[in-house]
Formats: C-alpha cells, sequence, structure tokens
C-alpha cells in the first residue's frame, strides 16, 4: 500500500505493511521494489545456506531487492552494497523456513 501494492493478505510477517508511516516521504526515496513473496522464502534460504546468516522474512527481502539492483545495474554495480538483516530466523521457523508452510499457502503468483 506505501508504494503502490494492492491492499491485500500478506504471508510473510513484518513485510508490507498497510499502514503509512506519517513520517514517510516519498521524494526522499529513489526506487522501489516489490519482492514477491516466493522469491522472499528463496532469499531467506540463500541466505542461510550459501552465506550462513540465518536471518527472517524483511531481511530475505531486503537481500532479494539488493540483488535485483545489482543486475539492474550490471558492470555499473558498485563493488560493495551493504543492505542489514534486521531481523534473526528463529522467530520464522513454523513459517519461511517451514516447506510445508511455503509450498502451502505461497501461490507460484504471490
Amino acid at each position: 500500500v506505501i508504494f503502490g501494492d494492492a491492499p491485500r493478505k500478506r504471508h510473510i510477517p513484518g513485510v508490507g505493511s498497510s499502514i503509512v508511516p506519517p513520517l514517510l516521504s516519498h521524494a526522499a526515496i529513489d526506487d522501489v521494489v516489490l519482492i514477491p513473496e516466493r522469491e522472499t522464502v528463496a532469499a531467506c534460504r540463500e541466505l542461510l545456506v550459501t552465506h550462513g546468516l540465518f536471518a527472517g522474512g524483511s531481511s530475505g527481502t531486503a537481500f532479494a531487492a539488493v540483488k535485483r539492483y545489482a543486475a539492474k545495474m550490471g558492470s555499473k554495480c558498485p563493488p560493495t552494497v551493504l543492505f542489514l538483516c534486521a531481523d534473526r530466523g528463529t522467530p520464522y521457523l513454523d513459517t519461511v523456513f517451514d516447506p510445508t508452510w511455503a509450498n502451502r499457502l505461497l501461490t507460484p503468483d504471490s
């Protein structure tokens, strides 16, 4: 809702708030990347398996956005791109890190 996504049920806890914070200044934002929930789950798993970071849904979403940014920038991408992992994976063991949950609740369109 904040950046134009339609209001809907969201499966990734803490991502995609329907509340527009009063301090938000759209003018201060250069770009917005909407990450599908399935991509968030895959990014969380990649952070764990490839990079040893046990991070939660918002971190997976940020990582997926950084990967898209790097792909979009190609050779113009800075050599170092920083993003924050603002949550740990433990609270998401029964959601993001549960294959049964992911297969049951996340459709290809999400």
